[in-house]
């Protein structure tokens, strides 16, 4: 057995480097108990982020159904006071037991170019929508969303649709063509729409077609503008080469001239589409 006492006179007081590295490691393993592994915080996942992810995946899948005429979701998801309007709108009925919703054309059926979300609040966001029927043509619409939490599931309280088409104001026409560029589903030479178009007006007769020809007409036609030169006035410019020309409307409502820059992608003989817009020149002599 060894002496007690040999021991305490061998005995060597610890380093100061030994003594913090001690001090150290119980701080961290405090540290470690302390916290709770599934509850730690990152930038990306703090309250109000999660929220708005939360809301930003309702509003696609909303803009998803609506697309793809899902009734059932879209009743799910909607107060009594919604689906009585949009019963009474024509846009929701009940069939053989199923909610079926929206109608065959026109309506926003393509995949990667439906629709637009313009703004996305906690409780509310505007969506835009393009529609297109098998001329080919594409009509813009304006959908007006509210919605609230209820039982953990979004409910819509409130839905408004603007269709933008025989546009006469200008209010009207920035709602449809915001930012000032004709992009999206509207862009007749990205969507495809526009060789078809160029096709149905070279072997046909109508009106319809023809007017697709000349850079003023077919601005009116394609930007789903009111026909009628009381309320809406449009010029045309068309460069040297015939290949570009400058289509300026004018709304009854403003004094401002908004212009567009009208392109032919289709050939020497092809049809007209509209392609960026900009604001231009006073309104006032074209409606004194």
């Amino acid at each position: 057995m060894k002496n007690p006492l040999l021991q305490i006179s061998n005995y060597r007081k610890p380093t100061f480097w030994i003594i913090l590295l001690a001090i150290i490691s119980c701080i961290v393993a405090g540290v470690c108990f302390l916290t709770n592994p599934n509850e730690t915080a990152t930038p990306e996942d703090n309250y109000v982020d999660v929220n708005l992810r939360d809301t930003t995946q309702f509003v696609e899948e909303w803009v998803k159904a609506f697309c793809d005429r899902n009734g059932e979701y879209i009743v799910r998801h909607t107060s009594d006071y919604v689906q009585t309007k949009l019963v009474n709108q024509g846009l929701m009925a009940l069939e053989d037991g199923y909610y079926v919703f929206g109608w065959s054309s026109p309506w926003p059926m393509m995949a990667n170019q439906n629709y637009r979300i313009e703004s996305l609040d906690a409780d509310k966001a505007e969506i835009l929508y393009y529609a297109w029927s098998s001329d080919p043509h594409v009509t813009v619409w304006r959908e007006t969303i509210e919605y609230t939490r209820e039982n953990g599931a979004f409910i819509v309280t409130n839905e408004e649709i603007l269709f933008l088409d025989n546009i006469s104001l200008v209010r009207d026409f920035s709602l449809a063509y915001p930012d000032g560029v004709i992009s999206n589903g509207v862009d007749y030479q990205a969507n495809g729409f526009g060789e078809s178009l160029n096709q149905h007006a070279l072997s046909s007769e109508s009106e319809i077609y023809t007017d697709l020809f000349e850079p003023d007409r077919a601005a009116v036609i394609l930007l789903n503008l009111l026909p009628d030169t009381n309320k809406v006035k449009v010029t045309a410019a068309t460069n040297e080469a015939n290949s570009v020309s400058q289509v300026v409307i004018f709304f009854e409502d403003s004094s401002v001239g908004v212009e567009i820059t009208m392109i032919k992608p289709f050939g020497e003989n092809g049809i007209w589409i509209p392609k960026t817009r900009s604001n231009n020149d006073d309104a006032e002599e074209y409606f004194s």
